[in-house]
């Protein structure tokens, strides 16, 4: 056998070990992306869990949150400014959400699933009346995937 065909033997050699490092490599990233994906949503989900904590965590905050829902002029100043602090709480998880989806870390059914979630809080008596304190301003994004104006 000449020196040329060794080499050119070894050059085939050191090609297949380049493709088959490509689709091993390939598959490791598809691999590692879509644990993050599960991680990034199971994380949000954490998120949603911690800002709701305060409100299960007592019946008074309980009472504060269902109140505020529904009839927030039967809560006195301090109620109502609490009731503000658990939808701020619950907003900003909401837009931290929002800019996990625009970054591809939450798939887009997850992140409709959340839209439907948080929008039976703005659309309350009581979210509306936050909404229009401008305790939090929500992010476009947010704004969006919520269908509010401005």
């Amino acid at each position: 056998m000449h020196w040329e065909a060794i080499g050119a033997i070894g050059e085939m050699a050191g090609a297949l070990a380049v493709v088959i490092t490509l689709i091993f490599l390939s598959r490791q990233i598809r691999d590692a992306s879509k644990q993050f994906a599960l991680t990034s949503s199971a994380d949000a989900n954490k998120l949603y869990s911690d800002a709701f904590w305060p409100i299960y965590e007592n019946t008074e905050n309980h009472r504060i949150w269902i109140h505020g829902r529904t009839n927030p002029a039967s809560l006195n100043e301090d109620d109502l400014d609490i009731y503000f602090h658990f939808m701020t709480r619950l907003f900003a998880v909401f837009d931290t959400v929002v800019e996990r989806s625009h970054h591809g870390a939450i798939s887009q059914d997850k992140m409709d699933q959340y839209a439907e979630f948080t929008q039976q809080f703005i659309h309350s008596p009581g979210g509306a009346l936050w909404l229009e304190s401008g305790h939090y301003r929500i992010s476009q994004a947010g704004r969006e995937m919520l269908k509010l104006e401005g």
